[in-house]
């Protein structure tokens, strides 16, 4: 796989203004292949462990992160997935344990965390709750039934 990824990059980096570039770390293993323009990263952004297993997908607008950023589990499982403009959080962002089921969910707001936002146990039980409003704690509760302050 890795050498497709970096053949298609060389012929994509050689055919037009554009490019795309791959980077394997010498320590990791880890592959990150990275879509230019004008000297910024500008369009999707990937990045795959030593195994060759997809671990993020992100896009890139002018060097602004933009659209959706998304994380998988070392089993390939979606982990997590976050909206981006113009560099900033904004919109939902959602998590998942290495099973599929729920960890997290939530809303940003031009960077900030607003509404509530939610953490479930891995039998996708919620456990706990915050509420917030444009980067501001207003309030957590447990959902479980547990003192929020106890250990």
């Amino acid at each position: 796989m890795r050498g497709a990824h970096l053949f298609a990059c060389a012929v994509l980096a050689a055919g037009c203004s554009e490019s795309t570039t791959s980077r394997v770390d010498p320590y990791t293993g880890e592959l990150e292949i990275v879509e230019w323009r004008d000297g910024r990263r500008h369009g999707r952004t990937q990045a795959y462990d030593h195994n060759e297993v997809l671990r993020e997908e992100a896009h890139f607008e002018r060097g602004l992160l933009s659209g959706i950023r998304t994380h998988w589990h070392a089993n390939g499982a979606k982990e997590r997935e976050l909206s981006y403009a113009a560099g900033l959080r904004h919109g939902p962002e959602r998590g998942w344990h290495a099973d599929g089921t729920p960890a997290f969910e939530g809303r940003w707001v031009d960077g900030d965390r607003d509404g509530t936002w939610t953490w479930y146990a891995e039998d996708g039980r919620p456990e706990r709750a915050e509420d917030w409003e444009l980067g501001t704690k207003l309030a957590e509760r447990r959902l479980d039934g547990a003192d929020p302050g106890g250990d």
